[in-house]
């Protein structure tokens, strides 16, 4: 027995939900061969063709659909879509507001309006229709957000903190907000005011991790360290921390102690984050323990040598019999760490006698000029403005009797193709295989100019100078309105006086440069 137009229909709508398109298809096909003009069978066909990526297709279809009936407005948000996908965005936003206009509630319209319209840079109409959806009690919280962030990174901070809080008027309890402000009150260095934020969201949410981990940044960087570290444990919860905690089945160290007993110091962080708390390895070799130290294999040959670490492991080893294991940057916590208590031992990371043997015939003679070296470019996340254009850096070619290095790897060396010959720097990226190699580059340099990156850690590390250039709100570890660094007793930090203004920072270095 053939089976019914409805029959065919479920069928049909069973197998698309499954993802089974082709049968889908099939049966939409059936019932069209049937019911040329079969309005459900007609839009379905549409959304095939649209998650085929056939957009022309599937405009033609949806669009028939609305030819037999021009009043649902999920054909119309569906047409949106597809002529989104095609590149179509005006017809697109015409769409979403036809539907917005038959079903006012139509919360997936107007948000597919709100996104089309910011990618159409239009955001005057975006926050307009985002005012009007959260009148009506939807939740574009997170559009809205986006938003936000986007002004932040362009520096728009008195824009964005405004937008926040006209949102929040009118969701005064919504958490995901107050941090939100919270985070851009950080970034232009309102830092009272951003710490209020944080608590106020945490008084609605006390379980908001994102919070906890943002005002652990923000303690961190007043100085409050006791109680920053305590915050900083939420990191693992925190849906955008993008590192994970790692259970090698272990209990997590809670301080006893570590006589005859082993632990795994396992790094997490970046490279810097890593070179930053490997000093914590001889704090748990005084405790009596035995430590293993996780990291990456490009700082495995840099780091074996540092004291109190009695084992590497890298990706694909074996991990060692073990009694105890704890994240690196949870040591501060365990030792109660404050800004006037960092373990200083001087320094703790020195280069391969060998690797800076075999850099010497590379150098060759130094000669009389003082030799710096140059660290411009980061990677964009998680700091996206720590970098500084190489070109902002023209101040520092301009003092005499400098030899610049660029102790660039990757990130920006593509910048020195376009470099006036005249600026004199030497690069050496194709000679830095590891952290290894960079730090027996160091160890021949009078100096290191960096931004916040790995080579400000490995310098200051080693006991080398080195001046760090920093963006008007920098990361915690800098802290705010000091020129000192009290991780690195050699370290020298030059701040931006205001967001993104590089110019001043390149022209305070040239000069303490000229000083040398």
């Amino acid at each position: 027995m053939q089976p019914s137009v409805n029959q065919l229909l479920q069928h049909g709508v069973a197998h698309h939900q499954a993802g089974r398109l082709a049968e889908a298809e099939k049966c939409y096909r059936q019932i069209l061969a049937r019911q040329p003009g079969h309005v459900d069978a007609l839009q379905l066909m549409g959304v095939i063709a649209h998650q085929a990526a056939r957009h022309d297709l599937a405009i033609d279809w949806i669009g028939q659909a609305i030819a037999v009936n021009p009043n649902v407005a999920a054909f119309h948000n569906n047409l949106g879509e597809a002529h989104r996908a095609a590149g179509n965005l005006d017809r697109a936003i015409a769409c979403y507001r036809r539907a917005i206009a038959l079903e006012r509630m139509s919360p997936d319209a107007r948000t597919n309006l709100i996104r089309t319209l910011v990618q159409q840079q239009n955001q005057a109409e975006a926050l307009k229709e985002i005012w009007a959806a959260l009148d009506l009690g939807q939740d574009v919280v997170q559009l809205l957000i986006e938003i936000i962030a986007a002004l932040a990174g362009e520096f728009q901070f008195d824009e964005a903190i405004a937008l926040t809080r006209t949102a929040l008027a009118k969701r005064p309890r919504d958490a995901r907000l107050l941090v939100v402000l919270g985070n851009t009150l950080h970034a232009a260095a309102r830092l009272g005011e951003s710490l209020n934020a944080y608590d106020e969201a945490l008084e609605i949410l006390p379980d908001s991790a994102e919070a906890h981990w943002n005002k652990a940044l923000l303690l961190l960087t007043l100085g409050d360290y006791l109680s920053g570290w305590k915050e900083y444990e939420w990191r693992w919860r925190c849906p955008n921390f993008p590192y994970k905690r790692q259970d090698f089945g272990k209990a997590f160290w809670d301080g006893s102690d570590l006589t005859g007993k082993t632990i795994l110091l396992d790094s997490e962080g970046g490279f810097g984050d890593i070179i930053q708390f490997v000093r914590y390895a001889q704090l748990l070799a005084e405790r009596g323990g035995r430590v293993a130290l996780g990291c990456p294999p490009e700082l495995k040959n840099l780091l074996k040598s540092v004291d109190g670490v009695d084992q590497i492991v890298t990706r694909g080893d074996t991990l060692p019999p073990m009694d105890f294991q704890l994240p690196l940057l949870s040591c501060p916590l365990r030792f109660g760490t404050t800004v006037e208590t960092i373990p200083s031992p001087g320094p703790y990371i020195a280069a391969s006698p060998q690797r800076v043997a075999q850099l010497t015939q590379r150098l060759g003679g130094q000669g009389s000029r003082l030799h710096v070296g140059l660290v411009w470019c980061g990677r964009s996340m998680p700091y996206p403005n720590r970098s500084c254009p190489l070109r902002q850096c023209a101040a520092l070619f301009e003092v005499p009797g400098v030899q610049f290095h660029s102790l660039q790897r990757d990130d920006g060396r593509a910048e020195l193709a376009s470099a006036p010959a005249n600026w004199r720097i030497v690069d050496h990226g194709d000679a830095l295989n590891d952290f290894s190699d960079t730090a027996a580059l160091i160890a021949h340099l009078d100096l290191v100019i960096t931004i916040d990156s790995a080579v400000a850690h490995l310098a200051g590390a080693m006991g080398k100078p080195v001046w760090v250039m920093l963006p008007h709100s920098p990361d915690w570890r800098w802290m705010m309105d000091r020129d000192d660094c009290p991780w690195y007793p050699t370290m020298k930090l030059y701040r931006q006086p205001t967001p993104n203004q590089w110019s001043a920072v390149t022209a305070r270095v040239a000069a303490a440069l000229r000083g040398l």
